[in-house]
């Protein structure tokens, strides 16, 4: 997936889970690869995040789950975390 003028995915509500299953989203350089906000209990995982000024931006969500992403060529944050998140690697 391809995105350069806006956030690529925004997570819309609780409980959801992103699963890339290896696939990438890719930027030119701003907005946020993908974008959580106020958003409880979920979970992105498997994601190949490239060139956004943020690769994973989480705000006031709690309970969320990172893990298995790869995330490169950020120019601000590779992930940007305010909450309660648990970030895993994997990769």
């Amino acid at each position: 997936m391809e995105c350069s003028d806006s956030d690529a995915l925004v997570i819309g509500g609780d409980d959801i889970t992103l699963d890339c299953d290896g696939n990438s989203v890719l930027g030119a350089g701003n907005y946020n690869g993908i974008y959580n906000e106020e958003n409880d209990d979920a979970t992105i995982k498997n994601c190949n995040i490239y060139n956004f000024a943020t690769g994973v931006y989480a705000s006031g969500s709690n309970n969320m789950i990172i893990e298995g992403n790869t995330v490169t060529d950020t120019y601000d944050s590779g992930i940007y975390i305010e909450g309660k998140v648990m970030v895993t690697s994997g990769h």
